[in-house]
């Protein structure tokens, strides 16, 4: 647990190599290799068929010869949720999408913490970015092996370094309502197929658009003096924070509950391991299906993972356990994490100066 673990990176390194060690299961579970060596390009066609008709796949985005030709085949996997013609596919896509904002805004506050001034962790963009592309089952999961590493320890005895920079804070927030959570809303939503491709794409490299948000945000902040209208108080902060980061899984997932008209292991849970056949899933959407799954349980499973383990104690072990338990069957599992993860910082920020923020 986070409070035993040695001080040293390298010490702290083998207990957090269980993270690199589920990464490695994901990327198997997930078989993302599948899609290049056993299906054609999905995009080679240029449209994306459906009960409804054809719509064409957009050739040129980001006008980056290699960018557009990665994400294109990128993009069209989101057509069965996005476009509705997988619809056990739309439900567990529309709650796993509310649970990204979560997971990224960890990965935001972390990097804000006074004491990181460099190393992995202190660029939230790069592994989110590289989830795009290769499964944030597998790269979400391998962050926490060096957020452990690099991360500053909940043993830190200098609770400075501990803190979370709130102005910058309140600037990632809005950066990802921006840039991810309304794009998300236009790749569901949007009233006709091609408006949710085209969302589809601007989601893409989201990370990006945020740092460069980020940054630009920081930069008119030296120039222009702004007033400062965070309320008073480091941990009200905080958890105005992630208020709507928490509320949009948790919406959905009591939605889910209440309207979705299949059983939720059709929905939530994979092909079971125990199929012989489970690599040999015959269309490329049944295939797509079985990986988002995977993606799902191993982005928030790695993460309540993580939070469990900055327990004190066997006690508070136990009491983390049994919370999660019934957040996740009341709230879900996006909402479950930032709920968690606000518990844990109320815990290992105390004495955090709430002043001078």
């Amino acid at each position: 647990m986070a409070e035993t673990l040695p001080s040293s990176r390298l010490q702290r390194a083998l207990p957090a190599s269980v993270f690199l060690i589920l990464a490695g299961i994901c990327f198997y579970l997930m078989d993302i290799l599948s899609f290049v060596t056993k299906f054609e390009p999905p995009g080679k066609s240029g449209v994306i068929s459906h009960a409804n008709g054809e719509t064409p796949i957009l050739q040129e985005f980001h006008w980056i010869g290699f960018l557009d030709e990665v994400f294109k085949d990128v993009t069209v996997g989101f057509a069965p949720s996005s476009f509705g013609y997988n619809d056990v596919s739309r439900w567990q896509m529309s709650n796993f999408m509310s649970d990204v904002g979560v997971a990224y805004v960890i990965f935001g506050l972390e990097s804000l913490r006074m004491g990181i001034k460099g190393g992995p962790i202190y660029y939230p963009a790069l592994f989110s970015t590289l989830a795009q592309v290769g499964g944030g089952g597998v790269f979400v999961t391998a962050y926490y092996f060096f957020n452990i590493v690099y991360g500053i320890p909940a043993t830190e005895s200098n609770v400075g370094k501990r803190k979370i920079d709130i102005t910058g804070a309140w600037i990632f927030l809005f950066g990802i309502l921006i840039f991810s959570n309304i794009p998300l809303a236009g790749i569901m939503f949007a009233p006709t197929y091609e408006q949710r491709h085209w969302w589809t794409w601007f989601w893409q490299l989201y990370p990006l658009r945020i740092t460069i948000f980020y940054y630009a945000v920081l930069g008119f902040r030296r120039v222009v003096s702004l007033p400062n209208l965070a309320p008073p108080g480091y941990q009200m902060n905080l958890r105005l924070i992630m208020t709507p980061l928490i509320l949009s899984p948790a919406l959905m997932w009591v939605y889910t509950l209440v309207n979705c008209p299949y059983p939720l292991s059709a929905v939530f849970w994979p092909q079971p391991v125990s199929d012989l056949n489970i690599f040999d899933v015959n269309t490329w959407g049944e295939r797509m299906k079985n990986t988002m799954v995977y993606d799902e349980i191993f982005v928030n499973g790695s993460t309540l993972l993580w939070l469990a383990l900055s327990a004190q104690d066997l006690k508070e072990l136990v009491s983390f356990i049994a919370i999660s338990a019934v957040l996740l069957v009341v709230v879900g599992p996006g909402a479950t994490v930032g709920i968690m993860w606000c518990l844990r910082e109320g815990r290992i920020s105390r004495g955090v100066d709430r002043k001078k923020m």
